[in-house]
Parts: structure tokens; C-alpha cells; sequence
């Protein structure tokens, strides 16, 4: 007769962890910038596009205000790109589809950043730049109307796409990338 088998339960140890009162650059590379965070921006792929300026409207009075270059906030998407299961055996094509996007997102100046489903963050426009990322968009916030998202927000796009059931979920590894960046 064989014994009963017992579980054995191991305790994780406490991890203690330090968050800095700031993120700086740590490092920077002609191919990657590096912040104390732990975020790297591979920036082999970055261009310098079209300077961004826009003067919000206000909101009350219909006045418009002065010329800004300074983004007021951050819209996100999904690359609306063909999905493959995340799974080793399609890790070359993954890997191509990734490259690709990049080149597409480059040449038509779509977003700021990209996040690819490895987690990988690429900076395809300077952060002085606008992007052709929200078209003919409208926001309204704390009295100022903006009138051309492009301009005044960052473009920020995870590799992903929406389905009729709803977006396809992120990566674990995109999901940490996006909180660093």
C-alpha cells in the first residue's frame, strides 16, 4: 500500500520594492533609450514629423487661446493588425509581422509609440511631433476645447486588433510596457 500524497506549500518570500519620486533617463543610445523605471524605447525606428502646435478654444467664451506645443494627454489603440496566437511555433512570423507594423506605422507618421505584443516599445515620432493618430477628433476638458487630436495629444498603440466580441486581450508584456511608458 502506497502512503496518501500531501501538498506541500511553499511561502513566497516579501519582496521589497523601492519606486523612486521620479522616472529619468538613465541611458541613451543612438538605438535605445533607457529610464530608471526599467522601460526601454528602442528608437532606431524614430523620425522627426510635422512640429506640433494647436491652440485649444474656450470652452465658455468660443475665444481661442494661445498656440501650444505642449501635449495634453495621451489617446490609446490597437493596431487594428492580423493577430497570431502568441505561441512559439509562430515566433518567426510574430516577429516579421512586428517589423512590418513598425515600417507601416513609420511611413504614414500613425503614432508616438508602439508596443509590440513581445513588449517591446518603439518611439516612431519625436515627442515634439504630431501624429496622424485621432483625425478630425474633438476633446473638451476643464474649460478648453481641442479641435485637432493629432496635434494635441500622444499616440500611444498596443499590436492588437478589435474583434466583433471586443478587443483581443493585451499581452502580459504589453500591459507592463504601457504602465512604464
Amino acid at each position: 500500500a502506497q502512503a496518501p500524497s500531501q501538498a506541500l506549500t511553499v511561502a513566497e518570500p516579501e519582496v521589497q520594492t523601492e519606486r523612486p519620486n521620479s522616472i529619468w533617463l538613465v541611458e541613451q543610445t543612438k538605438d535605445h533609450e533607457l529610464y530608471s523605471n526599467g522601460l526601454r524605447i528602442d528608437t532606431t525606428q524614430r523620425v522627426k514629423g510635422t512640429r506640433r502646435t494647436f491652440a485649444p478654444i474656450d470652452e465658455a467664451t468660443g475665444t481661442v487661446l494661445a498656440t501650444s506645443a505642449s501635449p495634453v494627454g495621451i489617446v490609446f489603440h490597437t493596431t487594428e493588425s492580423d493577430i497570431l496566437s502568441l505561441e512559439p511555433a509562430n515566433n518567426a512570423s510574430l516577429l516579421r509581422n512586428s517589423k512590418n507594423l513598425v515600417a507601416y506605422i513609420k511611413r504614414h507618421e500613425f503614432y508616438h509609440y508602439l508596443i509590440d505584443r513581445f513588449g517591446r516599445v518603439y518611439q516612431i515620432l519625436n515627442d515634439d511631433s504630431r501624429a496622424n493618430h485621432a483625425g478630425n477628433a474633438v476633446w473638451a476638458s476643464s474649460g478648453k476645447v481641442y479641435m485637432n487630436l493629432n496635434h494635441a495629444f500622444f499616440g500611444v498603440s498596443f499590436e492588437s486588433r478589435f474583434a466583433p466580441e471586443g478587443p483581443l486581450p493585451l499581452t502580459e508584456a504589453q500591459l507592463q510596457a504601457g504602465r512604464l511608458l
